[in-house]
């Protein structure tokens, strides 16, 4: 009993360091000097989780932290003296890496051998050339665009925030960017944020790259007592993300009666009754085409809602002629799902979107209520739901019609 007390202990305690390990992964460095080889303090290395707080100490050891899944560019910078860039890769966490800096003040100058720098004391007048790189349409950054000098030797390339740093002769003026399926460029090495250009884009696809916002108003929902609105997050230029809100506040305040022929009888029905609530569904979009002015898609979404009934419209189950109102106030939650196939139009900023689909929703009311009319005569009731099903907030065909705004 004793061992498997301890086993649970140790097996718990297992259970709980391990996300921690499997998350994050911890790469020690000793910074030295490059000309000396001493310890250079007070180092610090960007970005890591734990801020600016991480230091190298007297030693020039720096633990450096990041997340599990990080194997980008980080950059050492320490006072008086130059950056340097290092790429994490997998296997790093098992030794210690030594990182040399340069003095900004020592008369060093850089010559290019099999890729890398190598520093001579014999030369001087070095400069830092640092900056970004961007897609000129999307204004997002670009990684791995390689960057070469005037000679067209490629001396390295920017990191997945589109970042570049190089101690190069000040007697260095360009250099030469390039990125698959991009215009190249010249840049002076001065410039400090740099746009590159697809080989073929259009002012349409500029557009529908750049405004992944949209927010539309369901045109049906406000024929149903209600106000629909949904907001929508393009990730890509095929998936989307977002949520819809409908409120029902402005219900009539008597039930939805009508009266039909039916074999030359005058029946009774009901449409629909007097309610408030409130529904949210997050949702996906997949696009399987889209441009600047149409996009069909399909979508799923998850469905959550709360509502309140003053009152309840009951029926005699062997009688379905006989009504009964019950005065009782009901309130549930509800939950449930669907989806839904359509397209939407854009004009400019303007977005007209129609959908159909199916929804699931139930009425979560209490589905018996035995009525007495008199000591002698009972009968046992129904609710009516059909109207919730049909028109309601839970109507199984769902069909939206929206108009709004693209941004």
């Amino acid at each position: 009993m004793k061992t498997l007390k301890r086993h649970s202990i140790v097996f718990l305690f297992v259970m709980l360091i391990l996300p921690g390990f499997s998350q994050t992964k911890t790469i020690r460095f000793a910074i030295r000097d490059q000309y000396d080889e001493k310890p250079i303090s007070g180092v610090v290395v960007r970005p890591n989780l734990l801020g600016d707080s991480v230091q190298s100490n007297s030693k020039g050891i720096l633990k450096w932290k990041g997340e599990s899944s990080f194997f980008d560019t980080i950059c050492f910078t320490g006072k008086n003296y130059y950056p340097y860039t290092l790429s994490i890769e997998r296997g790093m966490a098992s030794r210690t890496w030594f990182i040399h800096l340069v003095s900004r003040s020592f008369p060093l100058d850089t010559l290019l051998k099999n890729g890398r720098f190598i520093y001579k004391d014999s030369e001087k007048d070095l400069k830092l050339v640092e900056g970004f790189v961007y897609n000129a349409n999307l204004k997002d950054p670009l990684g791995k665009v390689a960057i070469a000098i005037d000679s067209g030797k490629i001396i390295g390339y920017t990191n997945n925030r589109g970042y570049y740093s190089f101690i190069l002769p000040k007697t260095t003026e360009s250099l030469l960017l390039s990125y698959p399926d991009f215009q190249s460029k010249t840049i002076a090495t001065s410039t400090t944020k740099a746009t590159l250009y697809p080989l073929s884009y259009s002012k349409d696809d500029v557009f529908r790259e750049q405004y992944k916002n949209s927010i539309t108003i369901s045109l049906l929902e406000l024929f149903q007592g209600g106000l629909s609105i949904r907001y929508e997050r393009f990730l890509k230029t095929n998936h989307s993300v977002g949520l819809l809100f409908a409120g029902y506040f402005f219900n009539p305040d008597d039930t939805y009666n009508f009266h039909y022929e039916y074999n030359d009888e005058l029946m009774f029905g009901v449409t629909g009754e007097q309610f408030e609530g409130y529904k949210l569904s997050p949702f996906y979009r997949f696009y399987p085409f889209r441009n600047a002015t149409t996009g069909g898609f399909i979508e799923a979404k998850f469905v959550a809602g709360y509502f309140s009934f003053p009152e309840l419209i009951y029926r005699d189950v062997k009688n379905s002629d006989i009504y009964y109102t019950v005065k009782t106030p009901t309130d549930f939650w509800s939950f449930g799902g669907g989806i839904s196939w359509g397209n939407t139009f854009t004009k400019d900023h303007f977005v007209f979107s129609i959908s159909e689909g199916i929804q699931i929703l139930p009425m979560k009311v209490p589905q018996s209520y035995i009525y007495v009319a008199d000591p002698n005569n009972s009968f046992e009731m129904e609710p009516v739901t059909g109207w919730w099903y049909f028109r309601g907030a839970g109507a199984v065909i769902d069909l939206k019609i929206s108009i709004g705004w693209v941004f």
